[in-house]
């Protein structure tokens, strides 16, 4: 499994915004589930912060997610698999 930084956003709430979120993906890349809360930078020293700060940067180079639609689809895979058992 693997993570990363990525810009999200909700559409359905009240005032869209747009947020940063761990997104971890399995072993093929399909997103697997992501942080329930919005993540802030953290280090326990200046480098550290800095590092951090810079995997954050790098999720503007990828496609904002919409937690919306993420959230469906999680949605309807999970009923794909209970009606499959």
């Amino acid at each position: 499994m693997s993570w990363n930084y990525r810009v999200c956003y909700r559409p359905s709430c009240e005032v869209p915004s747009y947020y940063i979120h761990e997104v971890y993906y399995d072993d093929k890349g399909r997103i697997k589930f992501y942080s329930s809360s919005p993540i802030t930078p953290f280090g326990d020293d200046t480098d550290e912060l800095y590092e951090d700060m810079a995997l954050m940067w790098k999720a503007f180079d990828k496609e904002v997610l919409d937690l919306d639609r993420l959230d469906r689809k999680f949605e309807i895979q999970a009923h794909s698999r209970d009606h499959d058992d």
